[in-house]
């Protein structure tokens, strides 16, 4: 993104995870903390950071439940994510953020460089549809409904069998 003039502060949230093969090392870490990326490690003030942010990124190979992307549309923030399960869930490509293909760094890039181009009338009706959509679809109380409501249909269908 540099290399393209696109100058941004990144925040990265969460604990490391050693275990993981594709974690961040010590030495990348360093490096990566000079050219502005920083390591907050886990945080109780997630509203805090979303209202901080201009737009989140999510590069998972696999996500079963996104929630901190859930949390971000909720915030309002268009989202940057790979186009795996449950990411698709909750980014509608184009209108509430951007979806990439999984382990594509070039497509990752390509589409943070598209969303901070982007006009500012574009990018707060992403942020306007990425916050409508979580109300919608994301809000537990409306998760309880419909839930409730199936179960109800689910029970009356049965019954007449």
């Amino acid at each position: 993104l540099r290399a393209r003039g696109v100058r941004l502060r990144w925040l990265v949230v969460g604990p490391p995870d050693p275990a993981k093969s594709d974690g961040v090392d010590e030495a990348s870490r360093g490096d990566a903390e000079r050219d502005g990326i920083a390591f907050l490690g886990f945080r109780n003030d997630m509203p805090v950071i979303y209202a901080a942010s201009d737009f989140f990124v999510l590069a998972s190979h696999r996500e079963g439940f996104p929630r901190a992307a859930m949390e971000a549309a909720a915030m309002g923030l268009p989202i940057v994510a790979t186009d795996v399960r449950g990411c698709r869930q909750v980014v509608q490509h184009g209108v509430t953020g951007l979806l990439v293909p999984a382990r594509d760094p070039d497509a990752l890039v390509q589409a943070i460089s598209t969303l901070t181009a982007a006009s500012p009338d574009r990018q707060a009706t992403m942020r306007e549809s990425a916050r409508a959509k979580a109300r919608r679809e994301f809000d537990q109380r409306q998760v309880i409904e419909t839930t409730l409501s199936v179960y109800q249909r689910l029970l009356a269908e049965h019954a007449c069998a």
